[in-house]
Protein backbone atom coordinates (compact mmCIF):
# COMPACT_ATOMS: atom_id res chain seq x y z
CA UNK A 1 0.00 0.00 0.00
CA UNK A 2 0.96 3.24 -0.86
CA UNK A 3 1.00 6.15 2.32
CA UNK A 4 0.69 9.31 1.50
CA UNK A 5 2.31 12.13 3.51
CA UNK A 6 0.13 15.46 3.79
CA UNK A 7 2.22 18.51 4.81
CA UNK A 8 -0.13 21.70 5.08
CA UNK A 9 1.33 24.60 4.22
CA UNK A 10 -0.17 28.35 4.95
CA UNK A 11 -1.46 30.31 1.98
CA UNK A 12 0.66 32.92 1.14
CA UNK A 13 -0.65 36.46 -0.70
CA UNK A 14 1.14 37.44 -3.53
CA UNK A 15 2.07 41.34 -2.64
CA UNK A 16 -0.04 43.59 -4.67
CA UNK A 17 2.35 45.26 -7.84
CA UNK A 18 3.25 48.61 -7.20
CA UNK A 19 2.18 51.62 -9.38
CA UNK A 20 5.13 52.89 -10.88
CA UNK A 21 8.05 50.93 -9.78
CA UNK A 22 11.68 53.06 -9.93
CA UNK A 23 13.26 49.68 -11.55
CA UNK A 24 16.34 50.92 -9.84
CA UNK A 25 16.33 54.50 -10.90
CA UNK A 26 17.23 57.49 -8.52
CA UNK A 27 14.14 59.10 -7.32
CA UNK A 28 13.51 62.55 -7.66
CA UNK A 29 13.54 65.11 -4.62
CA UNK A 30 13.18 69.14 -4.44
CA UNK A 31 16.76 69.17 -5.21
CA UNK A 32 16.71 67.37 -8.70
CA UNK A 33 15.60 69.96 -11.32
CA UNK A 34 15.52 69.31 -14.79
CA UNK A 35 18.13 70.77 -17.48
CA UNK A 36 15.84 71.42 -20.25
CA UNK A 37 15.48 75.70 -19.58
CA UNK A 38 19.03 76.33 -18.58
CA UNK A 39 20.92 78.30 -21.10
CA UNK A 40 23.42 77.10 -22.94
CA UNK A 41 26.65 79.04 -25.18
CA UNK A 42 26.64 77.88 -28.77
CA UNK A 43 29.46 78.36 -31.23
CA UNK A 44 29.13 82.46 -32.96
CA UNK A 45 31.02 83.33 -36.73
CA UNK A 46 30.42 85.86 -38.84
CA UNK A 47 32.35 87.80 -41.17
CA UNK A 48 31.95 90.87 -43.45
CA UNK A 49 33.20 93.61 -44.26
CA UNK A 50 34.10 96.73 -41.60
CA UNK A 51 32.18 99.46 -41.49
CA UNK A 52 33.09 101.42 -38.46
CA UNK A 53 35.52 100.49 -36.02
CA UNK A 54 35.51 101.76 -32.21
CA UNK A 55 37.84 100.18 -29.35
CA UNK A 56 40.97 101.15 -27.21
CA UNK A 57 43.27 98.72 -26.19
CA UNK A 58 42.82 96.89 -22.61
CA UNK A 59 46.29 94.65 -22.91
CA UNK A 60 48.60 93.07 -25.44
CA UNK A 61 46.18 92.42 -28.45
CA UNK A 62 43.16 93.01 -26.00
CA UNK A 63 40.75 95.45 -27.03
CA UNK A 64 37.66 96.86 -26.12
CA UNK A 65 34.45 98.59 -27.70
CA UNK A 66 32.24 98.43 -30.75
CA UNK A 67 32.72 97.60 -34.35
CA UNK A 68 30.02 97.37 -36.80
CA UNK A 69 30.38 94.85 -39.65
CA UNK A 70 28.39 94.26 -43.12
CA UNK A 71 28.06 90.93 -42.69
CA UNK A 72 28.32 88.90 -45.67
CA UNK A 73 28.53 85.19 -44.09
CA UNK A 74 27.89 83.67 -40.64
CA UNK A 75 27.33 80.56 -38.84
CA UNK A 76 23.72 79.09 -38.56
CA UNK A 77 23.69 80.32 -34.71
CA UNK A 78 24.67 83.65 -36.35
CA UNK A 79 22.11 83.73 -39.34
CA UNK A 80 19.78 86.04 -37.97
CA UNK A 81 22.66 88.93 -38.55
CA UNK A 82 23.52 87.13 -42.25
CA UNK A 83 23.40 89.98 -44.94
CA UNK A 84 23.02 92.61 -42.65
CA UNK A 85 24.93 95.46 -41.06
CA UNK A 86 25.27 94.61 -36.98
CA UNK A 87 26.72 96.28 -34.60
CA UNK A 88 28.63 94.31 -31.99
CA UNK A 89 30.12 95.70 -28.63
CA UNK A 90 33.25 93.33 -27.23
CA UNK A 91 35.28 93.62 -23.99
CA UNK A 92 38.43 92.16 -23.49
CA UNK A 93 38.55 90.60 -26.94
CA UNK A 94 41.84 89.04 -28.82
CA UNK A 95 42.59 91.13 -31.81
CA UNK A 96 44.93 90.34 -34.90
CA UNK A 97 46.01 92.78 -37.66
CA UNK A 98 48.32 94.18 -39.59
CA UNK A 99 47.43 97.04 -39.62
CA UNK A 100 45.15 100.24 -38.46
CA UNK A 101 41.43 99.08 -39.25
CA UNK A 102 39.82 101.08 -41.75
CA UNK A 103 36.78 100.98 -43.92
CA UNK A 104 36.00 98.37 -45.86
CA UNK A 105 38.50 95.67 -44.44
CA UNK A 106 37.94 91.94 -43.81
CA UNK A 107 36.30 90.83 -40.69
CA UNK A 108 35.54 87.60 -38.75
CA UNK A 109 34.19 87.86 -35.70
CA UNK A 110 34.14 84.67 -33.25
CA UNK A 111 32.14 83.74 -29.90
CA UNK A 112 29.70 82.65 -28.35
CA UNK A 113 25.20 83.34 -28.52
CA UNK A 114 23.03 82.26 -25.59
CA UNK A 115 20.45 80.02 -26.48
CA UNK A 116 17.62 78.30 -24.81
CA UNK A 117 15.06 75.41 -25.89
CA UNK A 118 12.40 76.46 -27.97
CA UNK A 119 9.65 75.31 -25.63
CA UNK A 120 11.08 76.80 -22.59
CA UNK A 121 9.59 80.34 -20.99
CA UNK A 122 12.38 82.09 -19.78
CA UNK A 123 14.33 83.77 -22.56
CA UNK A 124 15.65 86.65 -20.64
CA UNK A 125 19.65 86.30 -21.55
CA UNK A 126 18.92 84.45 -25.10
CA UNK A 127 20.61 85.79 -28.05
CA UNK A 128 23.60 87.50 -26.41
CA UNK A 129 26.61 87.64 -28.44
CA UNK A 130 29.85 87.40 -26.46
CA UNK A 131 33.29 88.18 -28.79
CA UNK A 132 35.91 86.53 -27.57
CA UNK A 133 38.01 86.91 -30.64
CA UNK A 134 37.93 89.55 -33.66
CA UNK A 135 40.26 88.85 -37.12
CA UNK A 136 40.87 91.99 -39.37
CA UNK A 137 42.66 91.73 -42.89
CA UNK A 138 43.11 93.81 -45.31
CA UNK A 139 40.34 94.35 -48.18
CA UNK A 140 41.39 92.59 -51.34
CA UNK A 141 42.47 95.30 -54.06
Amino acid sequence: MASLLAVALPAVAKPAPRAHPDHGRARHTRTMRSNKCTATDSAYRASGMLMSWNASRTGRHTYTGTVTVRTRSASHTAASSKRSVASYTFTNAHVSFSHSPKRGDRVVLIGKITRFAGRCANHGAAGRVTIRKIDVTAAKR
